[in-house]
């Protein structure tokens, strides 16, 4: 150490301290700087400590050897021995997938350190994250010695060969302003504050969703688990009939997602080329033999393009210049290996602008995806040596679909993907789920958490709406050996129920005339419009701990802001697999609220027009700590007899504030999210009852309450047209 500085400063974030530790490196001709900077209130998000590595003139040689370079650092700022927290969360690999550990390497993510899972905890969580530099984020679990292990030491990957002079590296550790507030509402402040730091994209990020077609309708898929995504011949026909049947089911779409390596020539699986690799995206005359141009006439939906990297006997190498993936490196080798061929840096705008346009012309693309990341990443050396190659590459294919207008779903990505959705907005959403060929694609409650967070929407796999485990193992939407339990009847609910409340794609995958219209009815409106929450459905805090919820709890909500006392409508619950009981209590329900009073009821519970509300209708509670138990799960038994007792099937409740005249909103009970801002714009407690604005025909349920008998109320239900309602005439019970 030469020298230390202490100086005082404000920028984008807010007034800060910082301490500078000036080196010099013995042996080594390196200038290096170390910075802790402080920031007491980061935009009214939190407290916010920056660690900054800069390096004036740069440095060569930096990668670090060890036999797996990838879960090392080149420096050790900051590096902790010490930790105070008894638990973290963490994501990593393919899928966003969360862990209830630190993860290491380039494919692992941020940490969230916390002590009580639940809000009211004595010591609030804390967040530590990368903040810039994301393509080459990493952290190591031992320090510079190789042997002693640390309790947190983020930084700049071991295998980068050198940094760029005026090179910097920010690492960022967060803490609520709520000092009680729990994981979510620590994650929910923390996305807030770094959509705030890229504010330049944020806004961007939320147009680009709005305009995602895939995202606002419901759509048909050809993923892995859809019946056709393995379909050997005629497929356009195929697709086009089962289509057709589902319009006059009465079920609209809004696109098709069209995959099953549909191209020419499709080396899928074998020893020569990573699975489904694009070698032309000419259409393969055997599965299209109607060619692109008079399937997509006929089919009358744009379409949804799949593409996850190319083969290696691709002939667009003759057009552009391509890198190369090295088999040999961790993870990229085995049965099949990943040998595929991707845009150097310098050349991804020009390839992806082309590629694109080329969907566009030939196929009515609509929306774009890119499939492996992480493989894409991991198995490509250039991406892992070069400090700015990963993000040159990202920035040229998003820079490609902001040209033609076209939004992108990332699928198998690391966390370090949804970082660099901050800086381009046309990555709209990211697959957090399994594909639902191999069951477990409902688990999306912890994954979605990070998603959500920086301003992306989580996207969960495609689905059936009817059993068709007879047909599955035939047609290709299942293994061999047998479909996954949770293809089951009411698995398919499930499914449906979380594909929706994910606010991702809702695209479901049946065969020919084996679509369900009355679930999806419960999904969409007669156009197609996905009726969804206001944000994607995470785990409750609870369900961090599985000695709290033995099964799985998760909950969202509807408004038009996070404030419940401003526009604010009511939460969600989904529960499943549960098999001890759980009290859901205040403190489950996020965003946090002053309102004591509720109404509760359970999907499918029956409420009677012009009759007195039963207690399956809408139950009355009152609860002012966060600990105060609202109401209970009961676990859910497999019965082979009863499938509403079937572990899978969802249970999913609605919770409303109740105004303090009595009156409350319960919405469209013919809809799962029954009080979506697709359905209401606005709700407001009058001096008398209740008024709303419509934003579309809807069939809403009003509770008026008896002025006799406390705690009761009177339904009333009705076919509204969009406008400006109100309903104040008392109830006579």
């Amino acid at each position: 150490m030469n020298r230390t500085e202490t100086t005082a400063g404000v920028d984008k974030i807010g007034d800060y301290t910082e301490i500078t530790i000036y080196w010099e490196l013995l042996g080594i001709s390196v200038t290096w700087e170390t910075a802790c900077r402080t920031y007491a209130n980061a935009s009214g998000y939190g407290s916010l400590i920056v660690f900054d590595s800069r390096y004036p003139q740069g440095a060569v040689k930096t990668a670090v050897p060890s036999a797996d370079s990838r879960n090392g650092v080149q420096s050790y700022w900051p590096a902790a021995n010490d930790n105070k927290f008894p638990n973290a969360l963490s994501w990593a690999g393919e899928f966003v997938q969360a862990k209830d550990s630190r993860t290491f390497g380039v494919s692992g993510g941020p940490t969230l350190f916390y002590d009580n899972p639940k809000a009211y905890s004595t010591l609030g969580p804390v967040m530590g994250f990368p903040m810039n530099n994301f393509g080459v984020a990493s952290e190591s679990d031992t320090m510079m010695d190789g042997k002693t292990e640390t309790q947190w030491a983020p930084g700049v990957a071991g295998t980068v060969t050198s940094l760029p002079k005026g090179f910097h590296n920010s690492i960022g550790l967060f803490s609520s302003v709520n000092k009680n507030a729990g994981a979510i509402e620590t994650m929910s402040s923390w996305g807030e504050m770094m959509q705030y730091v890229y504010s330049n994209t944020s806004m961007e990020i939320k147009s680009e969703i709005a305009k995602d077609i895939t995202l606002q309708k419901l759509e048909y898929q050809t993923d892995n688990g859809a019946q056709y995504c393995f379909c050997k011949e005629d497929c356009d026909k195929k697709i086009i009939d089962t289509v057709r049947v589902i319009e006059e089911q009465g079920v609209a779409l809004g696109s098709v997602s069209f995959q099953g390596g549909w191209w020419k020539n499709p080396n899928l699986h074998t020893a020569h080329c990573a699975p489904w690799c694009v070698s032309s995206w000419e259409a393969n005359s055997t599965k299209i033999p109607m060619g692109p141009q008079s399937f997509t006439n006929s089919l009358k939906y744009p379409l949804q393009l799949y593409a996850p990297y190319l083969c290696m006997d691709t002939p667009y190498a003759s057009q552009f210049d391509l890198l190369s993936s090295n088999i040999s490196l961790p993870g990229c080798g085995g049965s099949p290996a990943y040998a595929f061929k991707t845009p150097t840096p310098s050349t991804s705008y020009e390839f992806y602008k082309w590629f694109m346009g080329y969907g566009i012309e030939n196929w009515n693309m609509t929306s774009f995806e890119t499939d492996f990341m992480v493989e894409n990443h991991v198995c490509v050396p250039e991406f892992l040596n070069d400090v700015t190659a990963l993000d040159t590459w990202v920035a040229g294919m998003a820079k490609a679909a902001e040209f033609h207008k076209v939004p992108m779903q990332w699928c198998m990505s690391s966390p370090i993907h949804v970082f660099m959705s901050l800086q381009h907005p046309q990555i709209t959403n990211f697959r957090v789920s399994n594909d639902y060929y191999y069951g477990t694609s409902w688990n999306i409650g912890l994954s979605s958490l990070l998603v959500w967070a920086l301003g992306a929407i989580p996207s969960k796999d495609t689905f059936w709406t009817t059993d068709q485990t007879d047909i599955a193992i035939a047609l290709g939407g299942c293994p061999g050996s047998g479909c996954p339990s949770d293809h089951s009847s009411a698995g398919c609910e499930l499914h449906t129920m979380l594909a929706l409340m994910s606010t991702g794609p809702v695209g479901f995958s049946d065969a020919f005339n084996r679509t369900n219209p009355i679930l999806l009815g419960r999904v969409a409106d007669t156009d197609g419009v996905l009726i969804k929450p206001s944000r994607p459905i995470t785990t409750v805090d609870a369900g961090l701990s599985k000695d709290l919820v033995d099964g799985f709890v998760l909950g969202t909500y509807s408004g038009s802001t996070m404030k419940p006392d401003s526009s604010f409508f009511g939460w969600y619950i989904v529960a499943h697999q549960i098999k001890q009981t759980y009290d859901v209590v205040r403190a489950d329900l996020f965003p946090a609220f002053s309102s004591t009073t509720l109404v509760w009821r359970e999907w499918h519970a029956p409420c009677v027009s012009d009759s007195v509300a039963s207690e399956e209708c809408a139950s009355l509670i009152h609860a002012s700590e966060p600990t105060e138990t609202l109401f209970s799960i009961s676990p859910m038994n497999k019965s082979e007899d009863d499938v509403s007792d079937d572990t899978y099937a969802p249970r999913l409740y609605t919770i409303v504030p109740v105004c303090s005249n009595g009156w409350v909103l319960l919405g469209d009970l013919t809809k799962y999210v029954s009080l979506s801002t697709q359905l209401y714009k606005t709700v407001t407690c009058t001096s008398k009852g209740v008024s709303f604005e419509s934003l579309r025909s809807t069939m809403t349920t009003v509770l008026s309450p008896c002025s006799k008998k406390e705690g009761k109320f009177l339904v009333k239900t009705s076919r509204l047209q969009a406008g400006v309602h109100e309903f104040n005439t008392p109830a006579q019970c």
